[in-house]
């Protein structure tokens, strides 16, 4: 579809009644408007910076290009209703102004370490995440994505990627033990912050 509109206009054409059965399954109850971003979204994502995500998919990894479309579909639903959802409580939260003069951080003492020491943190946490990657497959590190990153419900995970709950909790479960590895192969290597 690269540099060609009338292919991508086809793809959104034929693509586009499964995401929206994808979008009124998860966002049933959402306004109309909300719906239709979660549509557009898909496709912006799917075909956006050159059809990246699109170029993602992998036809022996045993999905169809529709479980695939749909997957995405999916999780644009969940960013957007955790977005619905934040935008809510956000509101919710009712500030009052307050009659004093003081500022509740003068009264806290200042923890933060030194810009120096801050670095130093940085780069030893980027080189420890960079062991825990190393560590994981592709399953393992898309489920630690969804998971830990993304912040997905495990429920949502096991839809999104097509799996039982039990898979998830497996991958959860080695997730952690590789974690587990690294943190322990770095105390065992006597590295003092």
């Amino acid at each position: 579809m690269e540099g060609s509109e009338e292919a991508r206009r086809e793809f959104v054409r034929r693509y586009e009644p499964l995401v929206w059965r994808a979008v009124l399954t998860r966002l049933a109850h959402a306004p109309r408007e909300d719906q239709e971003e979660v549509v557009a979204n898909t496709f912006i994502a799917l075909l956006g910076e050159n059809a990246t995500l699109l170029s993602r998919y992998n036809a022996p990894l045993g999905l169809s290009p529709e479980s695939y479309i749909h997957r995405q579909a999916v999780l644009q639903g969940i960013n957007r209703y955790r977005s619905l959802a934040t935008v809510k409580r956000r509101k919710e939260v009712y500030l009052e102004a307050d009659d004093s003069d003081v500022n509740p951080g003068d009264l806290l003492p200042d923890h933060r370490p030194d810009p120096e020491h801050s670095v130093m943190d940085r780069e030893e946490v980027h080189m420890m995440l960079e062991q825990f990657k190393s560590r994981l497959t592709p399953a393992l590190l898309l489920t630690f994505e969804l998971l830990f990153v993304r912040e997905l419900e495990p429920a949502d995970v096991a839809a999104a990627l097509g799996v039982t709950m039990d898979v998830v909790y497996t991958r959860k479960k080695r997730i952690v033990e590789a974690l587990e590895g690294v943190l322990s192969a770095r105390s065992r290597g006597g590295k003092t912050a």
